[in-house]
């Protein structure tokens, strides 16, 4: 999912990707993105655990976190907005659904 969301990007944004969320945590501290794209389910530290982390930290507490996942269920969804979600775009997409909304939150 990484890649395909980075191809979809590449071209519009300066991309960024992390293996999980303790390294995507990491990455946004040292980098300090204009938005953040995750999965709820990722290895070592899940999308809400990530949430949690990246709205608990000065360096990160402001930018907008976009979950992009297939777990799209209301409770998911609604678990994401509690955690710290600015938008949550449920699998399948399009990329003009993708390109639409990471550019209303840059």
């Amino acid at each position: 999912m990484r890649e395909l969301l980075e191809s979809m990007l590449a071209a519009e944004f300066e991309v960024v990707t992390a293996a999980n969320g303790a390294d995507g945590v990491r990455l946004a501290k040292e980098r300090r993105p204009t938005v953040i794209l995750m999965d709820l389910v990722m290895p070592s530290q899940d999308g809400f655990s990530t949430c949690q982390v990246l709205r608990s930290s000065l360096e990160t507490e402001d930018v907008p976190v976009i979950v992009v996942s297939g777990q799209n269920d209301e409770a998911h969804r609604t678990r994401a907005f509690q955690e710290g979600a600015d938008d949550f775009i449920a699998k399948p997409f399009t990329r003009a659904e993708l390109l639409a909304r990471v550019a209303a939150k840059v």
